[in-house]
């Protein structure tokens, strides 16, 4: 038996038979690692800035920037411009560009500070509450609600702020806005006064 042994043995070391080396096992395939620089809801805030919109008042005949009141009371030879909320916004006195005077139809508009910049960055707070009274066009003077509730041509809806001072009846309303920059809205007595104290139904919600 160890004759056969030692033949069998002798035979693996003549044909040179070895064992296969396999080497070390492989690596695991290194992958990229993918770094996002961008903190968490960033591209979120960029998308409301691009979609935001920010309203100027220009002048039709120079296209300049002007102040908001002659848009606002919609006097001949201005109109409204909007921007992006991620535009430049030029400053009063300067050409209005890269903007469109298409209206976008929302009440949630932007107004921008006088000297302008980045869109976010340069808009301003409008007031919340207001008091609405129907006035005759372009006079601004206030006539019973009947009339813009029927809406009859020549007149409109004319907004003032709560702390602002509502005309009555037959007087003109100023320190307003056609306008509506979206918020709460109320109607207002007909013996005019604060507006606060004018607004039907403004002192139940102030005590809710």
């Amino acid at each position: 038996m160890l004759r056969l042994a030692c033949l069998a043995l002798v035979a693996v070391l003549a044909t040179g038979c070895t064992v296969a080396d396999t080497g070390p096992p492989a690596a695991p395939e290194e992958t990229e690692e993918v770094i996002d620089d961008e903190p968490d809801g960033e591209s979120d805030a960029a998308a409301q800035d691009a979609s935001a919109r920010i309203a100027v008042c220009v002048d039709t005949g120079t296209q300049a920037r002007a102040d908001y009141r002659p848009c606002e009371d919609e006097r001949r030879g201005y109109a409204w411009y909007f921007y992006a909320g991620d535009a430049t916004v030029p400053a009063v006195g300067e050409r209005a560009d890269g903007g469109t005077y298409e209206d976008p139809g929302d009440d949630e508009l932007t107004k921008a500070s006088p000297q302008g910049g980045p869109g976010a960055e340069t808009a301003i707070e409008t007031p919340s509450e207001w008091v609405e009274v129907c006035v005759a066009k372009p006079s601004r003077r206030r006539v019973v609600n009947n009339f813009c509730e029927d809406r009859q041509g020549g007149y409109g809806w004319y907004y003032i702020a709560i702390d602002g001072r509502v005309p009555p009846v037959g007087e003109r309303a100023d320190n307003g806005a056609f306008r509506f920059y979206g918020g709460d809205s109320y109607r207002a007595r007909e013996s005019g006064g604060d507006a606060a104290d004018a607004a039907i139904g403004y002192e139940e919600t102030v005590e809710e």
